[in-house]
Formats: structure tokens, C-alpha cells, sequence
């Protein structure tokens, strides 16, 4: 009978340890350092944010040596890694140690020594001290089709070398960028406890420990999609949103859909960003209509979530990034929105977007009435100009040239950002670049540049409340990438539209003096009324005098055939929405 018991309480042990290490979560950098233009260097200020937001949760920061011992148990936690044996400051490791933090490096011997990277003393001192080290490959490779021999010294031989020249057990292989195929997975399961692959996923099962997931911290990470992450590790949302993955066509990326609901909706809204102003900006706005029983939803397109890090599909999913992938993702999510009738709104490309998945799609019964903001139509609003368009971006397409400026301004944008959430009046730590400025000053002066994002008519106090609030938000402020085929198509799709039918959505725009021909040239194909204000895109979405005039177009909406299903029953009756969950 006690044999029996024994074994009772084993098994128990045993589901109750895979069912507790699916609330973890392992955190991947690269480097800690002020950099303007590397998308791997994260701020000082926001890692020691990033902790107290841990810290904040509640949930314990472990080691990865964790995943090796059947009998560790914890509530939640979280785990730190950098890949690659870039140098941290000394100030961070002092930091690490500080704070108890069991920080895992990743290295491939091939670097280790090199400019920018730790040396051997270095690493044997961190091993010393506590620190795990790990392999990364011996040379940083791919670790798809290789053939026994390099798979080996990649693999294995890594592995033997690290111990050799540190004198400690080596334990965990991180796949050098996150991948790898069933060979090496076979192969690292042999040779190592723990292996770990990149996915946006915590880890739910640790059978499966030859390709444990890590999430990638980014210097343009948001504390909003960081809490995100945290969020991930809960069987019930902290947060005051949902979201969904919306099925897509682009290899390695999805499509999103949030929902900032509300108890009572009396109707529902759709945002539909455009690509150089995200939707992070409009969430005064998205408040604004919450307040007013208004169900918000959010459409978040994958040129929002592309796979910088996976470069083995890069160039690939940048070719598959057409306006018909794109628009195919928002005529799901408009489909799987519970409300019979929709108000959009819209700004910038966004508005291209939405005719152009309407007039594709067939959704005019949906879109009762659309709402725009400074509509681009991306192309201009003159024939010659699209057919130039047109020839150009077939061009680059055939030479297989992109437009990577928006990925550098995004970096740029992004850290001055985070310094001006962080530390609004702190002095920057770019003065070759803006002088004595603070770094909220210096933030303004980059925007200024910017036609969509000048901010000249708010007030210091103000801005920073904004800026703070796009730091909590789960968006980015712009894309990154601006996908030359959605370009193409875009514009091909305005070359054919001249005038539609007189059943196509009510239009109603507000837009500035740069945008006054865009204004025409809707009116002229679609109808609709507009107003001119003299604010830039952002500056309208904060505005209280057109925030009172939006809200009032959003209510005179008919909602005779709005009736609400609840999100949870609709859940049950698609397959196209996939819960985060």
C-alpha cells in the first residue's frame, strides 16, 4: 500500500512540476548601452525599469538552472539571458549582482576576445561570481542542413571548449538566431540539459526541453508590450485589454486584433493605423471612447509584429508583405468583430487600406461609416504620380532593393522615447548629436521633422503625459518597415478606381492643409464632408475640440442592426480567431 501511495504522489509530482514551469518566461537580450542606431541595445534605464515592472508582478527572477531541477517550484518567474558574449557595462553586472539576478550568457567562442566582447578572464570572473554561462555555437551559424562535422564542432565541440577554457559545466545551447531543425534539435538534446529556440511564448511544457522558447527584448520594446509578456505567464489577464493572432499569409509573422472593451457597448469602433503613425499615439482617443460605452478594436497589422530577428525569412516575408496579405489579415479581423455595423476610423495609409480591402472583400455591409485622419492615398492624387510609383517600385521589386530608411528612424525614434519616458529632464546622452538639450527636448526636436507627428501646439506637462502613455501602450509608435509590395499595390489599386458605387461607407475626414488634395480627390470618388483643422495627425488625435466632434460622428452612427454577440460566444463560434491563451 505505501508502494502504491508512492507512486500516487510521484505522479502527482510530476504533472504538478510541468504544470508549474508553464508560468515562466525566459527573457533574450543582446546588449545594455546608449545607442542610437543598434535595435539590440537596450537602455540602462529601461532594463532596471523592465526588473521593477517584474518585481511589481510579483513573480521571481531564477536562473535558468532552474529548468534542471524537478523539485524547484514558484509560483511565476522569469528568467534573464544575453546572447552573442557582448561586454556589459560594469555598472549592470554590479546591478545584476545587486539584485540577485542569475543572468545566463550565451557566447560562440569564435568572437569571445574581439572588439566589443568579453574576454575570457571576463567570463570566467562572471562564472565565478554566480553568472551561468552558455553556448551559442562555436561560430554563430545557421544550424539547419549542416552537415555532421560542422553540426558537431557547432554543436558539440562549442560546448567542450567553453568548459575547457572556463573550468564550469555547460549546460544550455541557445540556436544561434533562434532556429534550428530536427537534426540539431536531436543532436543538442543529446549533448545539453536545456536548448532554446525564439518564440513569443512561455514555456508550457518542459518535456520538450531540446527547444525550450525565449521572448527577444528589443531597444524599441514598449513596458506596455513588456507587461504584455509578463501577462503572458497568467491564466487570467492583469490587463484592461484582450488580444488576438489573426491567421496570416506572410510566413514567420501574424496579424492582431485588440479589444479595449467596455461593460455596456452601446456600438463598436475599428482603428486602423496607418504604417508612419501607430496606433500608440491614438490611445487618448481610445480612452476617450471607452468613456462613452464605445467597444474599441484594434487592428494590428504584421508589418507591426515582422520578424526582425528571424533574418533566415526576412527578405522572404518582405516580398509576401503585398496589400492583398495585408488586407486579406484586416477583412478577418473586421469579419470575426462581433458587431453587425462598424465605425472605422482611420489616418493616414490606413484609409488606403481599409477602401482597398472593402472594395476587395466585398465588406461595405460591415463599414457603416468611416472616420479619417490625414488619409494619405500613398501615391498621391495625380495619375502621372502613380504610374511613376508604379514603375519605381516594380523596379526596386525586380532589383530586389527595399526601403529599409523607416527601420533606422524607427530605432532612433524609439530610444529617444524611451529616455523621454524615463528621464523627461535628465540631460541626453547624445550630446554630439542635440547639444545640452534634456532628453525630452531633444525628442521634440527629432518629431519636429516629422509632418504626421509635430507636437507645437501642446504643452510640456502634456506631452509628457502622452509619451508616458505610449511607453504602457502594447503598440509601436510607426513601422518599421515600409513593404515596398503593399506600396506597389496600393498604388495600382488607385490607378484603377475612379468612382464607386453609391452604397460604399459614409465618409467624413479631418485634415490639415498638407493633406487638403487627398481631402478632393476622396470626395470626388467617394462623397463624403470633411473639415480643415490646422494640427498635425497626432496633434488631432489629443485635440479636445475634435475629439468632442469624433465622438459626436461616432454616435449619430446607426446602430439599428448593432447588435452585440459577447466576445466569448463569438469565440465559440469561429475557428479564425486564435487566443493568445
Amino acid at each position: 500500500m505505501s508502494r502504491l501511495v508512492l507512486l500516487i504522489v510521484l505522479i502527482l509530482c510530476l504533472y504538478c512540476h510541468n504544470y508549474l514551469y508553464a508560468k515562466s518566461v525566459v527573457l533574450c537580450y543582446h546588449k545594455v548601452g546608449y545607442s542610437i542606431d543598434d535595435i539590440y541595445s537596450i537602455l540602462p534605464e529601461m532594463l532596471e525599469e523592465q526588473i521593477r515592472q517584474i518585481r511589481s508582478f510579483g513573480i521571481d527572477i531564477v536562473g535558468i538552472d532552474y529548468f534542471t531541477n524537478s523539485y524547484s517550484f514558484t509560483n511565476y518567474s522569469v528568467s534573464f539571458t544575453f546572447d552573442d558574449g557582448w561586454r556589459l557595462p560594469r555598472s549592470v553586472i554590479n546591478f545584476f549582482k545587486k539584485e540577485g539576478i542569475k543572468t545566463t550568457f550565451f557566447i560562440y567562442p569564435s568572437v569571445i576576445g574581439g572588439r566589443g566582447f568579453f574576454s575570457w578572464n571576463e567570463l570566467k570572473e562572471l562564472s565565478e561570481n554566480g553568472f551561468i554561462i552558455g553556448s551559442h555555437g562555436y561560430s554563430h551559424i545557421f544550424l539547419k542542413g549542416l552537415s555532421n562535422s560542422v553540426l558537431y564542432r557547432e554543436v558539440v565541440m562549442s560546448k567542450e571548449y567553453i568548459q575547457k577554457k572556463l573550468g564550469t559545466e555547460v549546460f544550455a545551447l541557445a540556436y544561434p538566431f533562434g532556429v534550428a531543425d530536427t537534426k540539431s534539435y536531436t543532436v543538442a538534446s543529446k549533448t545539453y540539459k536545456l536548448s532554446f529556440i525564439v518564440e513569443d511564448q512561455p514555456i508550457r511544457d518542459l518535456r520538450k526541453t531540446y527547444r525550450l522558447p525565449r521572448y527577444i527584448v528589443f531597444n524599441h520594446t514598449t513596458l506596455g508590450q513588456f507587461r504584455e509578456i509578463l501577462d503572458s505567464l497568467y491564466d487570467v489577464s492583469n490587463l484592461d485589454y484582450k488580444f488576438y493572432r489573426i491567421s496570416s499569409v506572410v510566413k514567420g509573422s501574424s496579424a492582431k486584433l485588440y479589444h479595449f472593451p467596455v461593460d455596456y457597448p452601446e456600438m463598436s469602433v475599428v482603428v486602423i493605423p496607418s504604417l508612419s503613425v501607430g496606433v500608440s499615439w491614438f490611445l487618448p482617443m481610445i480612452d476617450r471612447l471607452r468613456e462613452f460605452n464605445i467597444d474599441v478594436w484594434v487592428f494590428y497589422s504584421e508589418v507591426y509584429g515582422f520578424p526582425f530577428y528571424k533574418y533566415e525569412v526576412y527578405y522572404e516575408s518582405i516580398l509576401e508583405l503585398s496589400a492583398d496579405a495585408i488586407s486579406l489579415s484586416l477583412s478577418k479581423a473586421i469579419s470575426i468583430i462581433p458587431s453587425k455595423r462598424l465605425v472605422a476610423i482611420t489616418w493616414g495609409d490606413g484609409f488606403d487600406l481599409l477602401v482597398y480591402s472593402i472594395l476587395t472583400h466585398g465588406l461595405q455591409e460591415r463599414i457603416s461609416k468611416i472616420i479619417s485622419i490625414n488619409p494619405s492615398l500613398v501615391g498621391g492624387t495625380d495619375l502621372k504620380t502613380l504610374q511613376a510609383n508604379v514603375l519605381l517600385y516594380k523596379k526596386l521589386l525586380s532589383e530586389k532593393k527595399y526601403d529599409f530608411d523607416n527601420i533606422r528612424e524607427g530605432i532612433r525614434t524609439s530610444v529617444l522615447l524611451n529616455l523621454a519616458s524615463l528621464r523627461p529632464l535628465s540631460k541626453t546622452p547624445f550630446k554630439k548629436l542635440f547639444g545640452e538639450r534634456n532628453n525630452l527636448e531633444v525628442l521634440l526636436y527629432n518629431l519636429s521633422e516629422n509632418v504626421n507627428l509635430r507636437l507645437n501646439s501642446l504643452g510640456m506637462t502634456n506631452f509628457i503625459e502622452i509619451i508616458q502613455k505610449i511607453q504602457m501602450s502594447p503598440f509601436y509608435p510607426f513601422a518599421f518597415v515600409q513593404p515596398i509590395p503593399y506600396l506597389l499595390g496600393i498604388n495600382e489599386f488607385w490607378l484603377r478606381v475612379s468612382k464607386v458605387s453609391n452604397n460604399f461607407s459614409e465618409v467624413f475626414v479631418f485634415y490639415n492643409e498638407m493633406f487638403e488634395k487627398n481631402f478632393d480627390k476622396i470626395t470626388n470618388v467617394f462623397g463624403g464632408e470633411g473639415e480643415k483643422v490646422n494640427l498635425s495627425t497626432v496633434e488631432i488625435f489629443v485635440s479636445d475640440d475634435v475629439s468632442r466632434k469624433i465622438l459626436s460622428l461616432v454616435k449619430k452612427s446607426s446602430s439599428e442592426d448593432d447588435s452585440l454577440t459577447t466576445p466569448k460566444d463569438y469565440e465559440q463560434q469561429t475557428n479564425i480567431l486564435v487566443d493568445r491563451k
